[in-house]
């Protein structure tokens, strides 16, 4: 072993081959005051040589080198024996997630002499320590080594070097229960199916065996998964539990040390999730299930095992129960679907819309009869319709209202009401008390030649000239004047009709447009003239002399006379 340990030197030490990791476990309680006190030589102990020196455990632990001393080989000539006074005292004192191990030298050496203490961190209990492999070193000529963030449940390989001698007697120590109690660990829980729960356990350290237990209903805890372990100083593991019936389900982590160690039991805080089981839409219902256009229904639904609902048609994401009024304006069909960690479920409800047929309930003018100039309120109702229009003079108004309008003379407004059920009209007319225009004589016969005085009335008389438009159909029969006027005040004016040839023609008065374009009308007839025989005034008495001239006198009416 002599030859081994100084074919080693300090700076090579912990190469070579892998530590011997063991799981080891508490000694009987009569030991706990070797534990708690730290190690010191000489101490009975169990050890195993290995090529990198020697791993020292407590007798009668499960795992630990052996059961029996292996004696130290004997020191090399100038060197102190192995272990006889290198390591006075290893010591270990721990927080909740680390170690501070204590070494303290007792030696031969000279003063000033240089030491080396190495520490390896080795796992136990199957896990390696944190930093398995890792070594920490401390130099210096002072007989105390401290070494710092160790972690906890490890085997600690503790060694010395000093003037050139090879490697003492290890000492060996862990965290005792009476020190630091370990973490109950942690449990979340998730639903990922119907049946089946996904566990994730949380592992503060890598403390001994862990159960993953649970419980159904309210009664007592099971097993579901044993021997969980993290070989770190933290960690999580998940656990798949399926095939389960809905309900309310616990779990927890029941935490113990090494056999036979007397560590405590310390369980986890308890997590609880309920199963929701499939899901299923229980109810889905539009109430009421027929309306008119532009009425509102409400949805109303419940389901199970659902964690969110979405309806379609714009209704969108939903509580897993609850109602909502729609508003569409055609019949609907709505579809639900449910979803929740066992799946999904859908369900449709129809709302139906009624479209009514058109019609017009009302259209009158107020008042019916107005004067020129004067307004008139057309007011209307509809049922059904979603567009009125009013001719003449609105192209689009609303499907019940009302308009005040101004016709210039009597007028015959037309209302359309149209909507998806159709189409539907209605009349109102507003009478207008204009001028009044006419002309006397009504009918008129005349002859070529002769002039007929026509008398104009406009009624009632108007405070200003009104000035009157005269027209004739033929005027190769009949001529009038363009205009007459009749004076402010004056009821009437004449004009005269003149007959230019035989014949039949129409004469025509109108009103100015300002005064509602009112128009009169008399017929004129145009014969010729009753022909006479011309009486003779005065003629030479008897005979006359060829060649000479005399003078004949005679009156005649109607016709011209050639005379011979």
């Amino acid at each position: 072993m002599g030859e081994i340990l100084r074919r080693h030197s300090a700076a090579r030490f912990f190469e070579g081959l892998a530590l011997v990791t063991a799981v080891a476990v508490l000694a009987p309680a009569g030991r706990a005051a070797e534990r708690d006190e730290g190690l010191s030589r000489p101490v009975p102990v169990c050890s195993r040589m290995t090529e990198r020196g020697v791993l020292v455990g407590p007798c009668g632990v499960v795992g630990a080198p052996v059961a029996a001393e292996v004696p130290a080989p004997a020191a090399p000539t100038g060197c102190p024996a192995y272990g006889s006074e290198w390591l006075s005292t290893v010591d270990l004192s721990c927080t909740t997630f680390s170690c501070t191990l204590t070494v303290g030298l007792s030696t031969p050496e000279p003063p000033g002499t240089t030491y080396v203490v190495m520490v390896e961190t080795m796992g136990w209990n199957g896990c390696p320590g944190l930093g398995y492999g890792n070594v920490s070193t401390s130099t210096s000529t002072s007989l105390t080594h401290v070494f710092s963030g160790l972690p906890k449940e490890s085997f600690y390989l503790v060694q010395a070097t000093g003037s050139g001698c090879p490697t003492s007697l290890n000492g060996w120590r862990r965290r005792d229960s009476s020190t630091a109690q370990p973490g109950g660990g942690s449990v979340s829980l998730q639903q990922i199916a119907a049946d089946t729960i996904q566990a994730t356990m949380s592992l503060p350290d890598n403390y001994g065996p862990t159960t993953l237990e649970r419980s159904y209903e309210s009664g007592a805890f099971v097993a579901v998964e044993s021997g969980v372990s993290v070989c770190a100083s933290s960690g999580s593991l998940g656990h798949t539990d399926s095939g389960l019936a809905p309900g309310t389900y616990r779990f927890r982590l029941k935490r113990t040390g090494p056999e036979g160690a007397g560590y405590p039991v310390v369980y986890s805080p308890e997590a609880e999730i309920t199963l929701a089981g499939p899901v299923a839409v229980t109810s889905f219902t539009a109430s009421p299930a027929t309306i008119p256009r532009g009425a509102t229904s409400t949805l109303s639904w419940t389901t199970s095992g659902a964690e969110s609902v979405v309806i379609d048609n714009g209704v969108g994401t939903q509580p897993a129960n609850g109602s909502v009024a729609v508003s569409p304006t055609q019949t609907t069909t709505y579809t639900l679907t449910a979803s929740g960690p066992g799946g999904s479920a859908a369900a449709t409800t129809t709302v139906t819309v009624t479209t009514p047929s058109v019609a017009v309930t009302s259209f009158t003018a107020s008042p019916s009869t107005i004067a020129l100039g004067g307004t008139s309120t057309l007011t209307w109702a509809t049922t059904g319709a979603t567009g009125v229009s009013i001719l003449p003079g609105f192209a689009s108004l609303p499907v019940n209202g009302s308009v005040v309008v101004t016709p210039s003379q009597t007028t015959e407004y037309t209302l359309t009401a149209t909507g998806d059920g159709g189409s539907a009209t209605a009349k109102a007319t507003v009478t207008v008390n204009a001028p009044q225009v006419s002309l006397s004589p009504g009918t008129i016969s005349t002859t070529v030649g002769a002039s007929v005085p026509v008398t104009v009335t406009v009624s009632p008389a108007q405070a200003a000239a009104v000035t009157v438009t005269l027209t004739s159909t033929n005027t190769s029969v009949v001529t009038v004047p363009g205009t007459v006027t009749v004076a402010a005040g004056a009821g009437s004016a004449q004009f005269a009709v003149a007959g230019v040839g035989s014949g039949s023609a129409t004469v025509t008065a109108r009103l100015p447009p300002g005064l509602g374009g009112g128009s009169a009308s008399t017929a004129v007839t145009v014969g010729c003239p009753v022909l006479s025989a011309p009486q003779i005034v005065s003629a030479p008495a008897g005979a006359v002399t060829a060649g000479s001239s005399f003078t004949v006198a005679w009156t005649a009416t109607g016709t011209s006379y050639e005379v011979s």
